[in-house]
């Protein structure tokens, strides 16, 4: 990698990343109410939508900086 380059890397953030086709982040706080929500219309169909392992609150910098890799190693792959 060049050491010139200023490649993508996450230090902190916070709550999931928001799943495909949900709505992008408005979306993604209508979901969180919902599922959190035991009496909402669509607490069920989105709980089942998403499984049982999806945490709205879990953030991982590890996970994040892991989907960034490949654009680190794009940057090196286009300087050849």
């Amino acid at each position: 990698m060049d050491p010139n380059t200023k490649y993508p890397l996450c230090m902190d953030g916070q709550l999931a990343c928001p799943p495909e086709d949900c709505g992008g982040i408005p979306g993604f706080y209508d979901l969180v109410e919902a599922i959190a929500d035991l009496n909402h219309e669509q607490h069920q169909e989105l709980k089942d939508w998403l499984g049982d392992d999806f945490d709205p609150e879990a953030f991982s910098v590890d996970s994040v900086n892991q989907m960034l890799l490949p654009m680190r190693r794009l940057g090196k792959a286009s300087r050849k």
